[in-house]
Order: C-alpha cells, then sequence, then structure tokens
C-alpha cells in the first residue's frame, strides 16, 4: 500500500504490526500523527521506543493496552538487533509500528518477506527518474482554501479549493494571460464532494475534517514576528524563455499532377505576421487565400520568422500531412501484401513481425494474414485477380465496421492505398486504362450508415477515394465494372 492511499483511507484499526518504508520522508510526519491518532481512538497508550526496545515492549503485557511506535533513524544496527526486530514483527500479534528508511539494510535480511508478509506495508509513491532526475524535490503548487463559517455549526458551508502553480499576485492571478510572453500558471478549482468540518467534535468526523486533507491548523495564531516586515521589491524583467509563434500548425495542400510543391495553410493567421523560410534559406511567397507556397516536396516542419518589439523572433512549426499526422515522416511505398495486412489489423496498428518485407508486389508474409480468405497461389499470379481480391477483402472488412471507427477507418484506408501508388499492379491497371476502385463506391460494398454521399460518414469516404484514385492516377480512367 502506498503511503498517500493510507492517509486517505485510514484503517478503522490496527490489528496487525504496519511498517513504514519511507525514502524523502515527505509524508513520515502525517503517517506518524494518523498512527497515533488511531491508536489513541482505540484507547491504547502510547509507547514510542528504540529498535533495541522494540523486542521486549512489543512483547510486554501491561495494566493497560499500548501501541508501540518505533522511528528507526538512518545508520548500521547489529545483526542480532536486526534479527530480534523482524522475530517481534512475525510474531506479536498486537498494535505495532515502525518507521524505517528505504535503503535500510532491515531489508536485506533473509527473513524480512516472512516478516513483511505478516505485515501491513506502507510505500512511499514512486518519483519517475525520467521526469523528476534522482534529486529529491517538492512540487511548486499552492492552494487556496475557501469556506462560510458560522458560530453555531462545525460545518465548512460552501467549501472550494484551489490546486495550481499561480501565484497570489496580480499578473499571476488575476491579470489574462498575454499571447506574446509570461509564465504559463496552471491550476483548478472544485468543491469536496464530502462536507467538511471544521473541527473534530466526534470520533466519526475524523475522516471529514478539513486539516486531514490540507497543512491548516487553527491551534495557534502566526500574527507576530521578530522583526517587522516590509515589503519587497518589484520583480525584475526577465528576458522571455520562449515565445510562442504566430502559428500552432499549417495545414499541407498538395498540387494534383505536381512532382514536387504545394501550400501550407493556417486557419485565421495575418499572410503579413510572419515569413515561411524554405530549406534553402529562401523566403517562401504567398498567394492570397491560396496560402503560401512551398516550392519542394512536403515537409514535416517548417521554420518561422516574425518580429515583436522590434526584436526578430524564430520558432519550428510542424505540418499537418492530408493524412491527419502533425510532422509526420514520409509513408513507406507498399506492395498490395503489405496495404492489406494495414488493413486486415484495424482497427489495432499491424504487426511488425507480419508485415511483408518492403517491395511486398512479389514477395509474401510467411505468417498467415488475418482478415477475410487468404488469397491462392493462383490468384497472387495475376495482377487483375490480386486486385479483385484486394477488393473485396476491403468490402468485407469496411462493411462491418462500427459507426464509431469509421473516420480512423478512412484515415487507415487512405494512408495504406496511397502507399500503393507505385505498385506494379497498380501500373499495370493504368496501362488498361481500367479504375479498380469504382467498384467501391457501390453501395454493396458500403456500411448501411455510409451508402451514399448524402451521410456525413459517406461524404468523407467518397473524398478519401478520390483522393485514392488522384494518388493512384486513375481517377479518369473508365470503371472496372463498365
Amino acid at each position: 500500500m502506498l503511503d498517500v492511499e493510507f492517509l486517505q483511507d485510514l484503517p478503522a484499526t490496527l490489528a496487525q504490526p504496519v511498517v513504514y518504508r519511507y525514502r524523502s520522508g515527505l509524508l513520515r510526519g502525517p503517517l506518524k500523527r494518523a498512527l497515533l491518532a488511531i491508536a489513541e481512538r482505540d484507547g491504547n497508550e502510547v509507547v514510542t521506543c528504540t529498535p533495541v526496545e522494540l523486542p521486549y515492549l512489543s512483547a510486554a503485557d501491561g495494566l493497560f493496552p499500548s501501541f508501540v511506535l518505533c522511528d528507526w533513524p538512518a545508520g548500521r544496527s547489529k545483526i542480532s538487533e536486526l534479527d530480534a526486530v523482524l522475530a517481534a514483527l512475525t510474531d506479536r500479534d498486537r498494535p505495532l509500528a515502525v518507521l524505517v528508511p528505504e535503503s535500510h539494510v532491515l531489508f536485506k535480511r533473509p527473513s524480512w518477506p516472512d516478516a513483511g508478509r505478516k505485515c501491513l506495508v506502507v510505500e512511499e509513491a514512486g518519483r519517475p527518474e525520467d521526469l523528476f532526475g534522482r534529486a529529491e524535490r517538492t512540487l511548486h503548487a499552492k492552494f487556496l482554501f475557501g469556506a462560510n463559517f458560522r458560530d453555531d455549526s462545525n460545518v465548512c458551508n460552501s467549501a472550494w479549493i484551489y490546486l495550481g502553480s499561480g501565484n497570489l499576485t496580480k499578473p499571476g492571478f488575476s491579470q489574462k494571460m498575454s499571447e506574446f510572453g509570461g509564465n504559463l500558471e496552471a491550476g483548478v478549482v472544485f468543491e469536496p464532494e464530502d462536507k467538511l468540518l471544521w473541527s473534530v467534535e466526534r470520533r466519526t468526523d475524523h475522516h471529514r475534517v478539513v486539516s486531514r486533507f490540507l497543512p491548516v491548523q487553527w491551534d495557534e495564531e502566526f500574527d507576530e514576528t521578530d522583526s517587522n516586515l516590509s515589503a519587497g521589491s518589484d520583480m525584475p524583467v526577465r528576458e522571455d524563455e520562449y515565445v510562442a509563434a504566430p502559428v500552432a500548425y499549417f495545414a499541407w495542400e498538395p498540387v494534383a499532377g505536381a512532382s514536387g510543391g504545394g501550400w501550407l495553410k493556417a486557419d485565421g493567421a495575418e499572410a503579413n505576421a510572419f515569413e515561411v523560410v524554405d530549406s534553402s534559406g529562401l523566403v517562401c511567397g504567398t498567394e492570397g487565400e491560396q496560402g503560401i507556397w512551398w516550392p519542394h516536396t512536403q515537409p514535416a516542419q517548417v521554420q518561422l520568422r516574425w518580429e515583436i518589439d522590434g526584436r526578430q523572433r524564430v520558432a519550428t512549426v510542424p505540418v499537418l500531412d492530408q493524412f491527419g499526422r502533425l510532422a509526420g515522416s514520409t509513408l513507406s511505398a507498399l506492395g498490395i501484401e503489405e496495404a492489406w495486412q494495414h488493413l486486415a489489423s484495424f482497427p489495432l496498428p499491424p504487426d511488425e513481425e507480419d508485415l511483408a518485407q518492403p517491395g511486398g508486389d512479389e514477395r509474401q508474409s510467411d505468417k498467415a494474414t488475418p482478415g477475410p480468405p487468404h488469397r491462392d497461389t493462383e490468384a497472387a499470379s495475376y495482377p487483375i485477380r490480386r486486385m479483385m481480391q484486394l477488393i473485396e477483402d476491403i468490402a468485407v472488412k469496411q462493411t462491418s465496421i462500427d459507426p464509431s471507427d469509421w473516420t480512423a477507418w478512412c484515415v487507415r484506408l487512405e494512408q495504406s492505398l496511397s502507399g500503393m501508388s507505385n505498385c506494379a499492379v497498380v501500373a499495370r491497371f493504368r496501362t488498361f486504362a481500367i479504375n479498380p476502385l469504382s467498384p467501391l463506391r457501390n453501395c454493396e460494398f458500403r456500411p448501411h450508415f455510409a451508402e451514399t454521399a448524402s451521410s456525413v460518414a459517406g461524404a468523407q469516404y467518397e473524398g478519401i477515394l478520390k483522393r485514392i484514385e488522384s494518388a493512384w492516377g486513375v481517377e479518369h480512367l473508365g470503371p472496372l465494372e463498365a
């Protein structure tokens, strides 16, 4: 059990020894106070002791019921002391708690696993090193608690809590965030689910007292200090560490029939507010509503230049491709078998082991392809049969797609089939002057909710078919069923 879980849901009584393994000790104090509160609530006399005293104090039967608490300091211990404590934890069935550093040699003794199974072991929550590193540090956060107080009531009426990083200053808490600079402050305001209480008046009140959830107390007043308080100096003006670009991303619009180049579009952006610089260091031209002309193949990201208060700023902005991918890499060329393996695994991603090797036109995966019936050897030898089998498999697959997965299926279909544009089978159909995708427009090949373009799903589907046909170079060819 984690220490935060223990504190959030305190046990009604301590029926077995408790061992708290702490690392930083941030919650050592609150957990220690919680253990003492449970012991006192059960009518036990609290006895604090050293590790040497623990075995015989926990075994003694006094005149009054007792609770033995050992806050074990870090440092060296004799092996005999360690084994005596572990024996006490194993044999004693009485209120007993030991607070021990996580790195203590106690946990390396051979008898610890047996002792641990007899105890309630509470551990400090982990701290991901990839996020916080190895250094122990606390979070930079604040809280505000507000509630209505009445002399004749113990309830915190209309209570609310703010948890966040905002400083309690006018710039940090009340001013509107600037789009050009400043700190990013985050916080949340919420209402407690249960009615909170100001203090404990009955034994059942313990779990609802506000001081159990927040580090507040009402016993001491801090209205006097040893020295006079004075206002500090104004916050020094510092350079902005990061300034957001005037555009979050660009949408890529390829030019049909062009070997390279396309339009970069940004909705709502002012064309004269920034410049886009290409890979050669040249400023890209703009064409009004068409957007910014990029003279090369589609980039994953582009460089922006703009000015604020006479100072030039530079940032890199991702490009959203026609498949809805931000900063996506160039799609690999696919053969007909590879394309089907991408589709057959939907909605899961394709298994790398099941994918054919590059140049999958003439090679097949050794593993069986999931989905509709497999392709026989004869079909794999003829381009028309190979294509017809693919069209049939797609129809079987997509007519069973759930409406909630339709958009994702359309994206997968467009990505997979667009990667076949240079496939040998597609090239053969261009030679035949036949559009092999035309059967997919028939309502029998489509799910009931996308049978025609009158529905949103149907219009979306026909739009991606047009783009695939354009990528294959078959949009103007005769239909297969003609």
